[in-house]
């Protein structure tokens, strides 16, 4: 959802180690969303999880946008705006 937003292709900037990799396969995962509700008052019922990233994607892509005006990009995203990953 959120490379679609940045109007990214995930295959070329996904960068992918086995070592991170879970050691058994995870039925059920369960998230909690309390935070996004405190912090942002996000309402699950009023807006769809694909609104919300959309939303927090076009933030994070202002903010950096913004730093990079003013001189004061982190390296993580000064890299990032350097073009994509190399696969590992």
């Amino acid at each position: 959802m959120a490379f679609d937003v940045a109007g990214l292709s995930l295959e070329d900037h996904l960068v992918s180690a086995p070592s991170l990799f879970r050691p058994a396969e995870i039925d059920h995962l369960c998230g909690d969303c309390s935070k996004a509700v405190l912090e942002l008052g996000w309402n699950r019922y009023r807006t769809p999880i694909r609104e919300f990233v959309r939303v927090m994607v076009e933030a994070d892509m202002a903010r950096v946008r913004e730093e990079g005006r003013a001189g004061t990009l982190s390296r993580v995203a000064s890299a990032e705006m350097a073009g994509p990953l190399r696969r590992v």
